[in-house]
């Protein structure tokens, strides 16, 4: 018999690190970025897959933004047990290295918000995801500048397979 004490009986997972799981999967992305005073078509994919035994969700997005290129994000969502908030990494090729952070609005919202500064301005970003149903993901985005909105995006991801 087996009386081996394990990291599962000592950390067990709570029901909120599990809602995560919701993000898993593989997404079409589509939707529009408001930007520089112009709408553009964002058209891409997600691919979200668990890491650290499924206490984080580690998401790759490659996003063709029309007339800017492609966009590239890493992103790792966590539980932080102890602060009881969600925390969401995000690593781009635009250079953002950002620390979301978060808690679930309702059973079928999450926000997000970041702090911090960009060209020695301040800067936040609002994410919103909300999942009306388990096919899709509802993503807002809302980008403040020196206290002036710089970018909104509307971003719809639908479940592949």
């Amino acid at each position: 018999m087996d009386n081996q004490v394990r990291l599962t009986d000592v950390f067990p997972m709570p029901e909120e690190a599990k809602k995560l799981r919701v993000f898993l999967g593989e997404w079409r992305a589509k939707g529009t970025l408001s930007f520089d005073g112009r709408d553009i078509d964002v058209r891409g994919t997600v691919k979200a897959s668990t890491v650290a035994a499924a206490w984080g969700v580690l998401v790759i997005g490659k996003l063709e933004i029309e007339g800017l290129g492609e966009y590239e994000e890493a992103d790792l969502l966590t539980f932080e047990q102890g602060a009881s908030m969600f925390h969401y990494f995000s690593v781009t090729n635009t250079g953002a290295a950002y620390d979301h952070r978060g808690k679930w609005a309702s059973d079928s919202k999450i926000d997000f918000l970041f702090e911090g500064h960009q060209r020695g301005m301040p800067y936040s970003e609002n994410l919103t995801f909300y999942l009306p149903d388990l096919n899709h993901i509802v993503v807002h985005e809302s980008d403040t500048l020196d206290g002036k909105v710089y970018s909104v995006m509307d971003v719809v991801l639908s479940k592949q397979g």
